[in-house]
């Protein structure tokens, strides 16, 4: 999984075509400016708050692809154009989320042992690891995609972007 990371990293940065947010995701854009790759990235924020549910974080992020957007309208993407870039944000999301959780499933698997040599004290590392891959675990590919069609279907009706 790390590995994967890295190299997502290296192989997207010869685009040059890429924009960071708060350090949670990596996002690729498109010859139109448009996001056309996401990658999600685990991050030290990640382990402060373990335990909500990635539907209930998942709003915060979307404002974040918002202020994205807006910055694409104002170098003069059309709203149409804008719109449809929902959807593939919303694949890249949950192929990552599948991706993930294969990963996670799969035996012997690194990140699932990964701080297993430490001791399960609670709120200590191994503990918010653990609870980090729960959430991942339970997270619903439907729900996430419910939340951010909800989301985006809510800020179109106060005419977004």
């Amino acid at each position: 999984m790390f590995e994967d990371i890295i190299n997502g990293i290296l192989i997207n940065c010869k685009s040059l075509k890429l924009y960071f947010d708060d350090g949670d995701e990596l996002i690729q854009l498109n010859a139109e400016g448009l996001p056309d790759k996401l990658m999600m990235i685990e991050t030290t924020g990640s382990f402060a708050d373990w335990t909500t549910p990635l539907d209930h974080m998942l709003p915060h992020c979307l404002s974040h692809l918002t202020a994205h957007m807006d910055k694409a309208r104002q170098q003069g993407i059309g709203h149409p154009e804008i719109l449809r870039s929902i959807g593939p944000f919303g694949d890249g999301l949950i192929a990552e989320l599948l991706r993930m959780q294969g990963v996670v499933n799969t035996p012997g698997s690194v990140p699932a042992s990964l701080f297993s040599d430490r001791t399960n004290e609670p709120k200590g590392v191994r503990h918010r690891w653990e609870g980090i891959l729960r959430r991942l675990m339970s997270t619903d590919p439907d729900e996430l995609r419910r939340v951010i069609e909800d989301y985006y279907r809510q800020r179109e009706s106060r005419s977004f972007p």
